[in-house]
């Protein structure tokens, strides 16, 4: 697929432009919940992704991509989640549970203090809070290097993953 031929949906339209763009129609209303998170995904599956990327409205391409191979592996894509950039959203614990009811949650790169818990986990880590399993991971930016370092993280990770996903 190149370039000139990527379709994109109302949904990520609306998404990614959605006080600039997105206009109603005849008999269409916008609304707007205060409070509510504007997430990428569909969030099928009630997995949650929280990033912190302050130079992109969710993720810079090359970590949507990487993003993407972790789902892959995992039996999942990018339908099944629901992926928050904590750089633009404030994010409140008990309003990301009640809009999301996400089962498990991914701190990828998160600063612990971005989503108050009264327990963080330590990373790689998998805890359950309230009914869901957590898990702190580094950013996927470093993740997605291809270093000595970088590679025992990914096996850390790996092994995180097949327990959450019964792989």
């Amino acid at each position: 697929m190149g370039i000139n031929n990527i379709t994109l949906t109302r949904e990520l339209m609306a998404a990614l432009y959605p006080d600039s763009l997105v206009l109603p129609t005849d008999g269409e209303t916008v609304a707007k919940t205060p409070g509510d998170y504007r997430f990428l995904g569909k969030n099928l599956r009630k997995i949650c992704f929280v990033v912190h990327c302050p130079d992109a409205v969710f993720l810079p391409e090359n970590q949507l991509e990487f993003l993407s191979k972790i789902l892959a592996a995992c039996h999942c894509n990018m339908a099944d989640i629901a992926l928050l950039n904590a750089a633009v959203n404030a994010l409140d614990f008990a309003l990301l549970k009640k809009q999301l009811n996400p089962e498990m949650l991914f701190l990828c790169g998160v600063p612990p203090h971005a989503l108050p818990m009264p327990e963080t986990p330590e990373p790689f880590a998998i805890k359950n809070f309230q009914g869901i399993s957590v898990l702190v991971l580094p950013s996927l930016i470093t993740l997605g290097q291809d270093t000595e370092g970088v590679n025992q993280l990914k096996k850390k990770l790996w092994i995180c993953l097949r327990k959450m996903f019964d792989l």
